[in-house]
């Protein structure tokens, strides 16, 4: 099983062993692939998730030993996980394999909980998401769109502070003096 974390400096977990991906190269291709799982990556837009605007003459043979490159890592058979698919490739991984999935769940969780009046169990859940940020989102690679979704996230990060943090304002608000 996979286990992808994205919210800081990348790393896979494949079969309980830890391993990090290069920021560059193919951390950029995991992190571009797993931001839509299931859902195809057009390979101009990882080239331009790679190199921006200016990708090399040889762009396409580096993004296949980028492929290659994270399927041997990640012990990997050819059509297992990475597959390629409508002009590009897609992540084919199990549900919630990502921390970032895991902060989106954690996240509306907390807010549904917030909502009912369960503030003690809301703030649980809200350190419960942010205990998962390591850092900056996607180890701070990538041009293009993936730097503009990196940005997206470490925002997210932030509103969800604010909200945790407001929580925990009004809590101490309401809290009787001793």
């Amino acid at each position: 099983m996979l286990s992808l974390n994205l919210l800081g400096p990348v790393e896979a977990t494949v079969k309980g062993r830890t391993m990090p991906l290069a920021s560059e190269g193919p951390g950029i291709v995991i992190c571009s692939l797993a931001l839509s799982p299931g859902i195809p990556v057009s390979c101009q837009n990882l080239y331009e998730a790679l190199w921006g605007d200016y990708p090399p003459k040889s762009c396409r043979q580096l993004l296949n030993h980028f492929i290659a490159g994270l399927r041997i890592r990640l012990n990997l058979r050819s059509d297992e996980l990475i597959v390629q698919a409508g002009g590009g490739y897609l992540l084919a991984a199990p549900h919630e394999f990502s921390d970032l999935q895991r902060f989106h769940r954690y996240r509306r969780f907390a807010r549904h909980l917030a909502a009912q009046g369960r503030a003690r169990e809301a703030a649980a859940v809200y350190a419960k998401a942010l205990a998962l940020n390591r850092g900056a989102p996607f180890g701070g690679a990538g041009q293009g769109w993936l730097r503009a979704a990196a940005t997206g996230v470490r925002d997210m990060i932030r509103s969800t502070e604010a909200e945790a943090l407001r929580l925990h304002e009004e809590q101490l608000s309401g809290a009787q003096p001793c």
